[in-house]
């Protein structure tokens, strides 16, 4: 982990892992809302929940270091 980022240190064990150990982070953060009855269309809800507020929303947030171009990103959706 680069701890040279900005603000890196601050964040507590268990909210980041390198890109290889993402489903560990993921079991981790959502095993709780996991069990053997969830279908795939209900991850989707569990992986982004928009709460009343933004700070109430939760979801497992991406960051993956390194160049960015225009073609990094496909799509950005907005809500209205």
């Amino acid at each position: 982990m680069n701890n040279n980022i900005k603000g890196a240190s601050d964040v507590p064990k268990g909210y980041r892992a390198v890109w290889s150990d993402r489903a560990k982070l993921c079991i981790a953060k959502l095993s709780s809302k996991i069990d053997t009855t969830t279908t795939t269309a209900e991850y989707l809800s569990i992986l982004l929940k928009q709460g009343a507020t933004s700070k109430e929303d939760e979801c497992v947030e991406v960051h993956i270091f390194g160049p960015m171009t225009i073609w990094t990103i496909e799509e950005v959706t907005l809500p209205l």
